[in-house]
C-alpha cells in the first residue's frame, strides 16, 4: 500500500473513530432530554459530517477503481510481452532444427 493510501485510510478511520464516540456519547445521554435538545444546534455540523463522510467513500471507491484499472494495464502489457517472448524462442528453435528431406520414391 502507497504512503499516500495509508494517510487516508488513518483519515478515514479517525472519522469513523469520532462517529464512534459521538454514538456512545447520545446513548450515554439518552436519558437527558435537555442534553439531546441541545445536540439539535449541532445539525449543521451533523450535515457537513455527513458530506465528508461521503466524499471519503467516494475517494475510496475511485482510488480502488484506479488501482484496479492499473494493474489490469499492466498484467495485459506483461501477457503481451510473454506471449512476444515465447514467440521468439519458438522462432529459435524452429531455426536449429534440421529441415526434414522428403525423399521421392525411384521412378521406375
Amino acid at each position: 500500500m502507497k504512503k499516500n493510501r495509508a494517510v487516508f485510510f488513518l483519515i478515514f478511520g479517525a472519522y469513523h473513530l469520532i462517529l464512534l464516540l459521538f454514538t456512545l456519547y447520545v446513548r450515554a445521554k439518552h436519558q437527558d432530554p435537555l442534553a439531546l435538545i441541545g445536540l439539535l444546534s449541532w445539525t449543521g455540523m451533523f450535515v457537513v459530517g455527513s458530506a465528508v463522510g461521503l466524499i471519503l467513500l467516494l475517494v475510496d471507491f475511485f482510488w480502488a477503481w484506479r488501482a484496479n484499472k492499473e494493474a489490469n494495464t499492466a498484467e495485459e502489457s506483461l501477457r503481451h510481452e510473454n506471449n512476444t517472448l515465447k514467440a521468439k524462442l519458438y522462432d529459435l528453435q524452429e531455426q536449429h532444427k534440421p529441415v526434414a528431406q522428403t525423399t521421392q520414391p525411384p521412378v521406375k
